[in-house]
């Protein structure tokens, strides 16, 4: 090197370590629910992030990358998002601008910590505090054999309903002889498999 009039440079600081986080990972199961939640039946997105914040994990590195690029316009998500991730989140979008927000909105901690309200109609809504034999012998019936139009509704209720419910809905529609009510019932199993791997224990 000094034949070649090139000299070492000082040698050049480290790169510091985000601050520590004392919370566990999300498991590698819930991880790979998630993907498949974005994937296939986004609004269960709100509610995987906020059980994963309730029962204290926090986002594995891979997630949260794929969570703040996926949420750079939307304020609220993004908020939550960070408040699962913790220090990690700022640590990454300090050191990789691609993924920093869109948007500099403030959102007030209840919007990141509450989850959103879905449009139901009146006649749907009452099922949603209902026992599971009551629930399944109401909601079914609208399912099986309803028009396309009706799917966010039917989405929306499943997504928000008591999930002591969803094991005897996915059973019940998957009986019937429809598209739709067989989409409902895999939503119904995500749903209940998401719960189950972000509940400790």
């Amino acid at each position: 090197a000094r034949r070649a009039a090139f000299v070492p440079l000082a040698r050049a600081p480290g790169l510091q370590p985000a601050a520590p986080d004392p919370r566990p990972p999300v498991p590698p199961p819930a991880a790979a629910t998630w993907r498949v939640v974005v994937a296939e039946w986004p609004v269960l997105e709100d509610e995987w992030m906020l059980t994963a914040l309730h029962h204290g994990w926090r986002l594995p590195a891979d997630v949260l990358v794929d969570a703040l690029i996926r949420h750079r316009s939307d304020a609220v998500r993004r908020a939550r998002v960070a408040r699962v991730a913790g220090p990690l989140a700022g640590w990454l979008v300090d050191h990789e601008p691609a993924l920093t927000a869109t948007t500099r909105r403030a959102v007030p901690a209840e919007a990141v910590t509450a989850l959103p309200d879905l449009p139901v109609p009146p006649d749907l809504a009452e099922l949603l505090g209902l026992d599971a034999h009551t629930f399944v012998n109401r909601f079914v019936p609208f399912a099986d054999g309803a028009a396309p139009p009706l799917k966010p509704v039917l989405v929306n209720v499943l997504a928000r309903c008591r999930p002591e419910v969803l094991t005897d809905t996915a059973d019940a529609l998957a009986h019937c002889a429809y598209g739709l009510a067989l989409q409902l019932a895999d939503l119904c199993r995500l749903r209940t498999r998401m719960l189950a791997e972000l509940t400790p224990g």
